[in-house]
C-alpha cells in the first residue's frame, strides 16, 4: 500500500508501524511528558483502525484510556475516485494533478477539506478557551489520525491557506550579537537529550553527518560541543556566522516589550532591525545556507558523493526564519513556528526530489 490514496480503504497498522509506536510510547507517555494524561482534556481518534490502533498503543501502559471519541471528523482526506491509486497513477490520467489545489473527484474538494478541519480547530480552540479564560477542563487535547488531515491541520491551524500542507512531513529577544552563555538549564536539557539522539541508528549518527555549520556565539558552540561530547572527537564542522542570529542592531539586548514602547507596531518578521539585519538581508543569508545545503544532498543523491546529513546548530529566530526559507516561503512566514529549547527540526524532500523541500519533524525530543 505504499503512497497508495488510502483515505476510506480501513488498512490495518503494519507492523513496522506498530513496532515504531510501542518504542515511542514509554518516551512521551506517562506523568510529565509530553502526553500527561493528566493534562489530556479531549482526543479525537480517526475510526480508521491503524488511528485507533495507535491511540490504543500509547496508552497501553495505563489502567484506562484518555477520554476520547471515534470521529470522521478526523478521518483522512476522502480520495474518492483515487481511492488506491498511487500519485503516479493518478498522473497517468491527469498529468498536472495535485491533491492540494485540486483536490480529489469524488471525494472531497479542497473548499471541503478545509471546512471539515476548520471545523476540528473550532472545537480545540474552545476547549483551549475554556482552559485559559474560564480556568475550566484541563489544558492539553490530542489528535491521532493521518498524513494529509494532519498536514492540513497544520497549515489551517497557523491560518494558511490549506494548499500550503504540501509543505508540511528559545531566545530572548534581542540577542543577536551578544554572545551569553548556555544557561545551566539549557546545559541540563542538552545534556539529557544527547544519549537519545546522538549515535549509531540514532537521529544523530555522526557516520551519517556531511557537514556542520555551527554559530560563532558561544551557546550554540556550547550545545554542539555537549551533543557529541560521549564521540571521540567532534565530529567535522565550521563555525560559520552565515548561521548566527538575526542581528538585531539598534535593538540589541532589549525586550520585544521594550522595543515595543518606541515603535507599537514593531516586528522582526516584517520589519527587521534598524542598525542590524532587514528582512531582505535575512533573507539572503538564510537562503545561502539552504544552497549549500542542497548542494550537500545534491552531491549525496545525484552523484553518491559524501554523506546524507547535514546538521545546523544555531538560535530560534534563525531557525524559525530557516523553516520558512526552506520551504519557500516569505521569511515573515516563520513567525508560525515556534522553537522549544532543545529542540531539534528536520527537514527533508518528498520523494527524495530536492524540488520538494518539506518540514517533517518540529521540536523532536524537546519535550
Amino acid at each position: 500500500m505504499d503512497d497508495m490514496q488510502t483515505g476510506r480503504t480501513d488498512i490495518p497498522l503494519t507492523e513496522h508501524g506498530m513496532d515504531a509506536i510501542k518504542k515511542l510510547a514509554p518516551e512521551i507517555v506517562g506523568p510529565g511528558k509530553l502526553l500527561d494524561p493528566e493534562n489530556i482534556c479531549h482526543a479525537w481518534v480517526s475510526p480508521r483502525q491503524r488511528a485507533h490502533k495507535t491511540f490504543e498503543l500509547l496508552f497501553e501502559s495505563l489502567d484506562e484510556l484518555p477520554p476520547h471519541k471515534l470521529c470522521e471528523d478526523v478521518r483522512e482526506w476522502d480520495y474518492g475516485n483515487y481511492e488506491g491509486l498511487t500519485p503516479a497513477q493518478i498522473k497517468e490520467k491527469d498529468k498536472y494533478w495535485s491533491i492540494w489545489k485540486d483536490g480529489c473527484p469524488g471525494g472531497e474538494s479542497v473548499e471541503e477539506m478545509t471546512k471539515r478541519v476548520d471545523g476540528v480547530i473550532s472545537e480545540v480552540h474552545e476547549i483551549h478557551r475554556k482552559y485559559f479564560e474560564d480556568g475550566e477542563g484541563r489544558r492539553d487535547a490530542l489528535i491521532v489520525a493521518h498524513g494529509h488531515f494532519s498536514r492540513v491541520l497544520i497549515s489551517r491551524w497557523v491560518e494558511f491557506p490549506l494548499c500550503l500542507g504540501t509543505h508540511f512531513n528559545v531566545e530572548p529577544a534581542g540577542t543577536g550579537r551578544t554572545d551569553i552563555p548556555s544557561t545551566e538549564r539549557g546545559v541540563d536539557l542538552i545534556k539529557q537529550l544527547a544519549p537519545k539522539v546522538v549515535g549509531p541508528g540514532k537521529l544523530l549518527d555522526p557516520e551519517n553527518l556531511g557537514h556542520v555549520w555551527v554559530s560563532p556565539r558561544q551557546r550554540a558552540r556550547r550545545t554542539f560541543e555537549l551533543l557529541f561530547e560521549s564521540l571521540g572527537e567532534l565530529p567535522q564542522h565550521v563555525v560559520s556566522e552565515d548561521v548566527g542570529e538575526w542581528d538585531h542592531g539598534n535593538y540589541e539586548g532589549l525586550t520585544l516589550e521594550e522595543i515595543q514602547e518606541n515603535d507599537k507596531y514593531w516586528s522582526i518578521w516584517k520589519d527587521g532591525c534598524p542598525g542590524g539585519e532587514s528582512v531582505e538581508e535575512m533573507t539572503q543569508r538564510v537562503d545561502g545556507v539552504i544552497a549549500e545545503v542542497h548542494e550537500v544532498h545534491r552531491k549525496y543523491f545525484e552523484d553518491g558523493e559524501g554523506r546524507r546529513d547535514a546538521l545546523i546548530v544555531a538560535h530560534g529566530t534563525f531557525s524559525r526564519a530557516l523553516i520558512a526559507r526552506w520551504m519557500r516561503f516569505p521569511l515573515c512566514l516563520g513567525t508560525h513556528f515556534n522553537i522549544e529549547p532543545a529542540g531539534i527540526v528536520l527537514l527533508t524532500y518528498n520523494h527524495r526530489n530536492l524540488e520538494e523541500p518539506v518540514l517533517t519533524g518540529l521540536n523532536l525530543h524537546a519535550f
